[in-house]
């Protein structure tokens, strides 16, 4: 049954919106929807991104529909949000794409590396934690390199990684060098686990 307030033009639709009007921005969502959804589609050529991203832009739009000034500027406020949102999936997918084409995956190491291959989904800690050894140090620059593998054989040790000031004191760097360092692997590891499905805490 077509809307009651299909009798209203898109602006008069999106001032009752503003003013609290949830009917209202209902049937703007029905008017500009498809419209968003193509853009979306053409720019991610995936159905299921294309519906999250416009999910997300009218969900935005409505949280922030009371700061717009200008609601004849509407559909070019509402485009602009989607952009945004397009941009930010183009942006994780190519840094999926960077770690499924760089990071070493599960089944590339072998046997003789690790032992006994866990199943999938069922990724024992040590396991992991050679994953992360053989691939971190292939993503950090040349002088990082040395502080990833000290980290590494700490943890080894005493499974924890060294603090930062321990790193300040093996290579004689400053303090904030060595934070920066530490973080970058670190930060690195969590990518990595990311990108293979698991999540640390370290």
């Amino acid at each position: 049954m077509e809307s009651s307030y299909g009798k209203f033009s898109d602006e008069e639709m999106v001032r009752m919106a503003t003013g609290g009007d949830q009917e209202a921005f209902w049937e703007v969502y029905r008017r500009y929807g498809p419209l968003l959804f193509g853009r979306a589609y053409r720019s991610l050529n995936d159905q299921h991104d294309a519906e999250d991203v416009v999910q997300d832009t009218f969900m935005v739009a409505w949280e922030n529909l009371a700061r717009l000034r200008h609601p004849d500027r509407f559909p070019g406020w509402l485009q602009g949000i989607l952009g945004h949102k397009i941009k930010k999936v183009i942006r994780k997918r190519k840094k999926q794409k960077f770690f499924r084409e760089k990071v070493v995956h599960l089944g590339d190491l072998s046997h003789k590396d690790i032992g006994k291959v866990p199943e999938q989904g069922k990724e024992d800690w040590y396991f992991i934690f050679v994953l992360l050894e053989k691939t971190v140090p292939k993503l950090v620059g040349k002088k990082i390199k040395v502080v990833a593998k000290f980290m590494f054989d700490s943890y080894r040790k005493s499974e924890e990684f060294p603090s930062v000031r321990s790193i300040e004191g093996k290579f004689n760097l400053s303090h904030g060098t060595a934070q920066r360092w530490r973080e970058r692997v670190v930060e690195k590891c969590q990518q990595i686990a990311s990108a293979h499905g698991f999540s640390l805490d370290l």
